[in-house]
């Protein structure tokens, strides 16, 4: 919901940022600065019309209400779209846009020296979404093999439609997804001589409820799997803030973080019909031992969960005017980190338990709330030199921070050994150690040309310890697995990334970037080898997604979703047309994002989480009028309707290659038309 409506600009920051942005910042993040009041009076509105009837909308209003004093900024925005894949059952699009939201500034100067910053914004959603569609039914006759099973019950026009391109389900009703995201910051700015003291005091609520028919079918076999979660938190830095041009330039500061997940999800479904007819089919439903499914009976869960998180920290940064050419970069953030859990699965009211279904492991448990504690310190280091007023050269050297968590998804499953009143037992099974990456970097920068090129080139070299990934555990005993995150071991992400922007010329830009990144793990523990576990108490573990459920190790393979070449090409030419004084433009981009894999298998198997290479063609050309308050223009997005999918996965209640896929609505040509108006 963080539609990019009124914004100032966008920074892309890579490596660890924890330094001055605090908590799980491991490996870069993106930083969205929104625009702020205007002294005079502006108006900017924004509509645009294109393929599958989406509308997007959004309009600000800037200006003084107090001159000198007081100046506000409101910002709005909607934005609604037909959905794009079709439930035959139901009749209905989905995976469409519906959302809408408001943002507000008020920029207070009470006092000579004194800036008062207040921000409010609010956002709503309201969809028939998110499904997935199947790439591949288990059958016989595939690689890897397996017996079908949710095959043997889908709708035959969507079994012979399954496929990368798929865009059909049949399933008894529609999924739902509701959110709402509202928060209010207060920033004072207080100028203390030449230094700047600075408060920023924040709340931040979410909320979520969503649903849909696991099973895509239209027998009743999950047909219920309902989700709610409530995020709040509350932020405080207190910082201050150097001159610039000395000798020593710094900022230092101290931070706190308060945050309450609750979280709440029911299972449901009529198993007995169709795991009876799989069974009398020849294929094997693991179950509990000597299990009758009575065909009336429906089976349920409802797992409630909490997680809070609290951080304290402390930081500094500091960069040291060595001389004109030369500075070095020294800081540091000390993080106190508390995480606790607390954790109750039950068995639907009226419903036997899934422990019915899938066995005593899986059945009802209560746990004493379960706390996690550490303390980090983590660093910055670098040298920059100017090679001369357009051109420099720079290294640097930063350890992040990705603080610890403990495991709260649906099948908590505790193996022999573990007791489920012993909050230390448990600690030690369900806590996720930090993730720490050291990254080192080298690079140039420079302007030339009268400034009319720039270039960029960055090599980098980053190694995670403690890799949080998600994987599948296997507790012994059992014949199911479960999703659990835990501490992978060792990633590794090493390559470069260059940017060159030039202006050949008068009007014509061109952009284009190239990154190389080889992620790989270096070694990957898995749950197997976990701290402190005793061996018997260890479950088989496996990485998300490879269909089978054992052990294997995935040190030297690839990291899931990390392409190793990306590229993109931007041009934009704009010119005077005659004497009308109408400016033309004509700009298009080319982004190019190589082959990734969704899922691990062991070496020497045939990997089907796969997405092929592919490139992105858009294009747009449009006409300014009024020396720029008028801007009509036409775009194409994915000119060459190019299809890709974001995920690939196993699909549940299938059997070995079974895949679902998420397709998204990028991956297919979009025409529209767009009109801008500034005063």
């Amino acid at each position: 919901m963080a539609e990019l409506v009124d914004i100032e600009r966008v920074e892309v920051l890579r490596g660890p940022q924890g330094m001055l942005f605090g908590r799980n910042a491991s490996a870069g993040l993106i930083n969205i600065i929104t625009k702020m009041p205007t002294e005079r009076l502006s108006v900017i509105g924004t509509a645009s019309y294109a393929s599958q009837d989406e509308i997007k909308l959004g309009a600000s209003l800037s200006g003084a209400l107090i001159e000198d004093v007081v100046s506000a900024r409101v910002t709005g925005f909607l934005n609604r779209r037909d959905g794009f894949v079709t439930n035959l059952v139901t009749g209905n699009q989905l995976n469409n846009q519906n959302e809408y939201g408001v943002r507000g500034v008020l920029d207070v100067t009470p006092a000579s020296g004194v800036q008062v910053i207040l921000r409010g914004d609010f956002a709503k959603r309201d969809t028939r979404c998110c499904i997935w569609t199947a790439r591949s039914f288990a059958s016989a006759d595939r690689n890897p093999p397996g017996t079908a099973l949710l095959a043997n019950f889908v709708d035959p026009r969507v079994r012979a439609a399954q496929g990368p391109k798929n865009l059909i389900v049949a399933q008894n009703g529609d999924p739902f997804n509701e959110g709402e995201s509202y928060g209010v910051s207060g920033e004072v700015n207080i100028e203390l001589g030449e230094y700047t003291l600075t408060s920023l005091t924040g709340y931040r609520r979410w909320s979520q409820l969503d649903g849909l028919d696991s099973d895509q079918s239209t027998l009743d076999v999950l047909d219920v799997n309902f989700g709610s979660n409530e995020l709040r938190q509350v932020t405080q830095e207190l910082r201050i803030t150097s001159p610039s041009s000395r000798p020593v330039e710094f900022v230092a500061g101290l931070f706190f973080f308060d945050a309450t997940n609750d979280n709440f999800s029911r299972q449901q479904g009529r198993f007995a019909v169709s795991l009876a007819a799989a069974q009398a089919g020849g294929v094997p439903v693991p179950l509990a031992p000597g299990l009758t499914l009575p065909a009336a009976q429906d089976f349920g869960r409802d797992v409630n969960t909490r997680i809070g998180t609290r951080d304290y920290a402390a930081f500094g940064q500091a960069t040291i005017n060595i001389s004109d050419r030369l500075r070095a970069i020294v800081g540091g953030r000390f993080t106190r980190t508390r995480v606790y859990l607390d954790y109750a699965r039950v068995g639907t009211p009226g419903a036997n338990a899934f422990n019915f279904v899938l066995g005593s492991a899986f059945g009802n448990i209560d746990l004493p709330r379960v706390t996690t504690e550490n303390d980090n310190l983590s660093f910055r280091l670098g040298l920059q030199y100017d090679l001369n007023p357009d051109a420099n050269v720079f290294a640097t050297v930063s350890r992040g921070y990705k603080g610890p968590g403990l495991f709260n998804g649906l099948d908590v499953v505790l193996p022999p050994g573990i007791s489920a009143t012993d909050p230390d037992q448990l600690r030690t099974y369900l806590a996720v150690r930090p993730e720490i990456p050291t990254s080192y970097e080298i690079g140039y920068k420079a302007s030339f040309w009268n400034r009319r090129a720039s270039l960029s080139v960055t090599a980098y070299w980053t190694d995670f310890k403690d890799f949080q990934a998600q994987v599948v555990e296997t507790p012994p005993g059992q014949t199911i697995g479960a999703f659990a995150v835990r501490n992978a071991g060792k990633l590794r992400s090493r390559g470069f990334e260059a940017e060159f922007n030039i202006a050949p010329t008068r009007g014509l830009n061109v952009g284009i970037g190239f990154s190389y990144n080889d992620a790989t793990f270096v070694s990957f523990q898995c749950a197997a080898r976990q701290r402190g576990v005793p061996p018997a108490a260890n479950p088989a573990c496996t990485t998300i997604g490879t269909g089978v459920l054992s052990t294997f190790d995935a040190s030297g393979l690839p990291a899931t979703n990390a392409p190793r070449i990306t590229a993109n090409i931007d041009t934009r030419y704009e010119t005077s047309l005659g004497q009308s004084g109408l400016q033309g433009f004509v700009q298009g981009n080319v982004y190019y994002r190589d082959k990734v894999t969704f899922g691990l298998v062991p070496p020497g198997t045939f990997n089907p989480y796969v997405q092929p290479d592919f490139a992105i063609v858009n294009g747009s050309i449009g006409v300014i009028a009024g020396e720029g308050k008028y801007t009509i223009s036409a775009f194409v997005k994915n000119l060459f309707d190019q299809n890709y999918v974001t995920s690939i996965f196993d699909l549940p209640l299938d059997a070995n290659g079974g895949l679902g896929q998420f397709v998204t609505r990028d991956a297919q040509r979009t025409i529209g038309a767009s009109v801008q108006v500034r005063f």
